[in-house]
């Protein structure tokens, strides 16, 4: 039997997702969970909190569909060219971001980034560039995702958490799915 004109092999779903991030050790992950609880009670938002996927991006490839050695070889070679010293963030506020889904997200974010940080981000993105890899579009905003809710919670100000920044991670994600850590690099001693 013949088969349709029309008939194809369906496009592979572009779902893997590659970025360089900042990671909270455990401490900083309670302190964190700890401040978003109180957010929650007082603005009643009633979600739960995404501590497995805590993070700062600093910078994101574009979706994949699966991830290729070649990929990650070049990917490999434009971090190994990163130096920098470790650096302190204050979050020092707390608001949704705006979203045009029925649920936003609920970040935390530092009313002023550390100069080290916009330098990190921007010397990554130089890196990766010339490695020719795709990178995000999206424009550097740094925060760090606790939740996603349908109450919006416009700027507010919350008990500072600083955060000793020394080291970098190459992250692996997909939907629906727990991240995985791929490479790590370490502040200059």
């Amino acid at each position: 039997m013949q088969g349709s004109l029309f008939e194809f092999e369906p496009l592979p779903v572009a779902d893997d997702k590659l970025f360089f991030a900042l990671v909270p050790d455990a401490d900083l992950t309670t302190r964190i969970v700890a401040s978003a609880e109180v957010i929650r009670a007082e603005y009643g938002v009633h979600s739960r909190i995404r501590r497995d996927h805590f993070h700062l991006t600093l910078n994101a490839l574009e979706p994949q569909a699966g991830v290729q050695a070649e990929l990650l070889d070049r990917v490999r070679q434009a971090v190994a060219t990163i130096h920098f010293s470790a650096f302190e963030i204050r979050f020092d506020r707390a608001m949704s971001f705006v979203s045009t889904g029925e649920k936003a997200p609920l970040v935390l974010a530092s009313s002023q980034a550390p100069a080290a940080l916009t330098t990190l981000q921007q010397e990554l993105a130089k890196a990766l560039l010339l490695q020719r890899l795709p990178l995000s579009k999206q424009p550097f905003s740094p925060h760090l995702t606790l939740l996603y809710d349908p109450i919006r919670i416009s700027t507010v100000d919350i008990e500072p958490i600083s955060w000793s920044v020394a080291e970098l991670v190459l992250i692996h994600g997909r939907t629906g799915e727990l991240y995985r850590i791929l490479e790590r690099r370490s502040a200059a001693a």
